[in-house]
């Protein structure tokens, strides 16, 4: 493998200077570049501490480099963690190149070679993928073959999930088929849209654990199909997994299984979807002894809770719980029309979503029929969210709404005996447009809650110079205990490029993308950010 690897790094720096030399004749080099650095400042009364080590600069950055030339790709990223910042795994502490392909494509048929990333159905067999705001790639790294036409996609991989700067031990072995029914039977109704799919993946990994008669292979095979007709879409995806003892979930000996369905109907104006979600020792590990929920994750468990966008609806978010739950959740729309009353010149658009989680029945032995699909009497989040977005007149625009939030930190934070916290939070976002592209927006949230840290009170005010110049100023107050959380800071883009500086109190809290978290620690400094792309 780390021949491998120095092959396809001098391989994608040789692209690079055919590239300097000749770009249009030879290729084309895109890429993207991110950095965001903190200078640390301690704060007892925010809770607020150095980096480990009492350093006070922290440094997230990446640079990624692809180069096409006819049928070939080559890429690599190479990225810095000098520390990582606060709430990151230390174990990223470091730099060096996180990944490298070299990919190529022949008519029907594409072979990747190094780092790739890959996704089958829903994730519930498997997914690699990257979320810098989690610090989490766990791309694999190896080969894969890719056939596609009309009617048939298959994927055969195997490689090794990536650890850090490192790779995990075991090794992983995948095929996934996706059929288009549409193209294989053309006297279909044109309205009608089926397609199935199916996939198996394997992990091998020694047993170093010292526990005896742990199996050193474990299995996921998973059947999926969606339909969609006239407005109407279902969508049903199954997966079943073999025993495979980790820490994630105590060394169980039990099979696992997940199932996940998606429904809904849309027309003009109007929308709703039903999502259900039940699984059951669904972790799916590359390295058993890993006790990280960010690293060594071969699958992926889809969030089935409401994303949850302003600042303090997301003081209390849901975390996946992949050892059991099971939830639902229901997304509706309505537009309500111009020139009527209630919808005014421009329209208004009403929003609601809803999703209520559950642990799983334990009762009976693991293989009985009646646990499927079952729900406990234990709740473990629930979030109600009712949203109206209206446009006044050309000028003035708002958002306005409630969330509530019923949350298990048992379960969520894995505190015992910490009990729920029950939350209604109220928020308002009002945009008004100025001359020559000046704006200013504001926005002002409430939360209420008895549990936990008390009452929260939020407000923002940012003002924008031009298209590209904008500056704000906010203050999360936690009037219970009379702490302040203010941030004030600079933000300009022009094109790809956007720079950020700001002064920031950050609470600690848990910080989730997908149903997958990280606990941040409160800090208290002086934050750069840069993106840009190319």
């Amino acid at each position: 493998m780390r021949l491998l690897t120095k092959a396809l790094l001098i391989a994608a720096i040789i692209c690079a200077q055919h590239l300097v030399i000749a770009q249009n004749d030879k290729g084309r080099l895109t890429g993207d570049f991110y950095a965001t650095s903190q200078y640390y400042q301690a704060n007892e009364a925010l809770g607020a501490t150095l980096l480990p080590g009492g350093e006070r600069v922290g440094v997230n950055t990446a640079l990624n480099l692809n180069y096409d030339w006819k049928n070939l790709t080559a890429g690599l990223r190479y990225e810095a963690y000098l520390p990582p910042l606060l709430g990151f795994e230390r174990r990223l502490d470091g730099h060096g190149i996180g990944n490298v392909f070299l990919s190529y494509r022949l008519k029907s048929f594409e072979l990747t070679v190094g780092n790739f990333y890959e996704q089958f159905g829903s994730g519930l067999s498997l997914r690699s993928y990257y979320e810098p705001q989690l610090g989490l790639d766990n791309s694999l790294f190896g080969a894969r073959l890719k056939y596609y036409s009309d009617a048939v996609n298959l994927t055969l991989l195997t490689g090794k999930n990536r650890s850090y700067f490192d790779k995990d031990d075991s090794n992983i072995l995948a095929l996934n088929a996706d059929v288009s029914i549409n193209s294989l039977f053309k006297n279909i109704n044109e309205n009608l849209i089926v397609d199935i799919g199916a996939s198996i993946v394997r992990k091998t990994e020694d047993n170093t654990t010292g526990i005896p008669d742990i199996s050193e292979s474990s299995d996921i095979i998973s059947l999926r199909g969606d339909v969609q007709l006239s407005g109407f879409l279902f969508g049903l995806e199954y997966a079943r997994k073999g025993e495979e003892p980790h820490t994630l979930n105590q060394f169980t000996d039990k099979n696992g299984r997940g199932f996940f369905l998606s429904t809904g109907y849309s027309t003009k104006g109007f929308g709703v979807n039903v999502y259900w979600k039940f699984i059951e020792n669904m972790f799916f590990r590359s390295d058993r002894e890993s006790s990280s929920n960010i690293t060594s994750g071969i699958n992926y468990l889809p969030p089935n809770s409401n994303i949850n966008t302003y600042r303090l609806t997301t003081l209390y978010p849901y975390a996946t719980q992949g050892n059991g739950e099971n939830g639902v959740n229901v997304d509706v729309f309505y537009n309500i029309k111009k020139g009527t009353a209630l919808g005014g010149k421009y329209g208004t658009k009403l929003a609601s979503d809803f999703s209520i989680i559950k642990g799983l029945k334990t009762d009976g032995p693991p293989e009985d029929p009646a646990r499927f699909l079952s729900f406990s009497d234990s709740t473990y989040y629930a979030n109600w969210n009712l949203e109206i977005t209206k446009r006044v007149n050309k000028k003035l625009r708002y958002v306005a709404g409630w969330s509530y939030i019923k949350y298990n930190r048992d379960v969520i934070e894995g505190i015992p005996r910490s009990g729920f916290v029950n939350s209604l939070t109220f928020f308002t976002d009002i945009t008004f447009r100025l001359p020559k592209r000046r704006f200013i927006r504001t926005e002002l949230q409430h939360l209420s809650t008895k549990q936990h840290l008390g009452n929260w009170a939020f407000g923002l005010v940012e003002y924008g110079w031009s298209s590209n110049l904008s500056t704000y100023i906010s203050d999360e107050w936690n009037y219970d205990s009379s702490v302040h959380y203010y941030s004030l800071g600079l933000n300009y883009r022009k094109g790809p490029t956007s720079v950020g500086i700001s002064y920031v109190r950050e609470r600690s809290g848990l910080i989730c993308v997908g149903g997958v978290c990280r606990f941040v620690p409160a800090s208290n400094g002086f934050r750069l950010q840069v993106n840009t792309s190319f």
